[in-house]
């Protein structure tokens, strides 16, 4: 019993990785027999980590067609990254009262490789940047509710950050708004820190918004 707990969970993690990386892009029809002989597994435990992604709104099940890796719309994004707005900003906002020095030297080191200019030559590690970026703020915000409730929205907001990054001028807006965000917290200035965080996930819904490419 532990191993097939064990085989499901792995299939589960593998292929959910794969759409979140977009390796299995948005829209796209999700081959069972060609995942299952990838991985070394029969197609039962691929249908019941299918199950599981459509019940976390990641992929879509359509009788006698297949499953598909959900395509967001419009009203789907906006959602999304209001709710995101929200949460985060809030966690910055908290985040500013238990900011140290140890903290702020993590947040400004995941940049300090990073430039203007040579910022889309390294999609991959600044994507990863900017996940870790996010995720060191919610940690010290110390509340483990709005730490739980943004584990539920995480998956689709990578989704979505990868989807974003590639769209004009984000990725050089992006870092300035990280930093103003960073002296924010490093000034312990709790409304400033939730303003700039608001603003840069404002910004990100915006871009996304405004270059959405609907069916």
């Amino acid at each position: 019993m532990i191993e097939l707990l064990n085989l499901r969970d792995r299939v589960y993690e593998i292929l959910k990785k794969s759409i979140i990386f977009q390796e299995i892009l948005p829209g796209e029809k999700i081959d069972e027999e060609a995942i299952a002989k990838q991985l070394g597994v029969s197609r039962t435990p691929i249908r019941e980590t299918l199950c599981r992604l459509e019940n976390e709104g990641i992929v879509k099940v359509i009788p006698r067609r297949g499953a598909f890796v959900v395509k967001h719309s419009r009203e789907r994004i906006t959602e999304i990254l209001l709710v995101r707005e929200a949460l985060e900003g809030f966690a910055a906002r908290l985040a500013a009262n238990h900011m140290n020095e140890q903290t702020i030297g993590q947040l400004r080191s995941l940049f300090k490789d990073f430039s203007e200019t040579n910022i889309r030559d390294r999609s991959k590690e600044y994507t990863q940047a900017d996940l870790d970026f996010h995720n060191l703020i919610i940690k010290a915000s110390k509340n483990k509710l709005l730490i739980n409730l943004m584990k539920t929205l995480n998956d689709h907001i990578q989704m979505l950050r990868l989807q974003t990054f590639s769209l004009e001028g984000r990725p050089e807006h992006s870092i300035i708004e990280h930093f103003k965000i960073i002296e924010a917290l490093e000034k312990k200035d709790p409304s400033s820190a939730e303003s700039f965080m608001r603003e840069h996930i404002r910004n990100v819904r915006e871009t996304a918004l405004r270059n959405f490419e609907g069916d």
